[in-house]
């Protein structure tokens, strides 16, 4: 599996720093959420062109619905529209803003 390739890479990393003994331990027991991410990292997705999250993780489900009106990155308008409920990852759509007509990726809360 993925883990096992990623746990090797870690360890062979660190033990041609000479950092040994290794131990990777890999702890899946407690899901990611965009509820963990904090402003900054909104603010710099945003800086990037990338739609921040909006709303909190629990209360958007297992399949967000998604609507219209996606804050632009760009030029802030709430006059765009969703194109894609997936863009190029599953964790993002596609929108395109009505006003400045730039397409942009909205990172869906998850």
């Amino acid at each position: 599996p993925a883990t096992d390739l990623l746990k090797a890479e870690i360890t062979q990393a660190f033990t041609v720093q000479g950092l040994v003994p290794v131990q990777v331990v890999v702890d899946l027991s407690e899901v990611w959420t965009t509820d963990w991410m904090s402003e900054s990292g909104k603010q710099k997705l945003q800086q990037y062109g990338i739609a921040p999250p909006q709303g909190e993780a629990h209360s958007c489900g297992t399949h967000v619905a998604l609507s219209d009106g996606i804050e632009c990155p760009r030029c802030h308008s709430q006059h765009t529209k969703l194109l894609s409920e997936f863009s190029s990852t599953a964790c993002k759509a596609l929108y395109r803003c009505q006003q400045c007509l730039e397409p942009f990726d909205y990172f869906k809360c998850i």
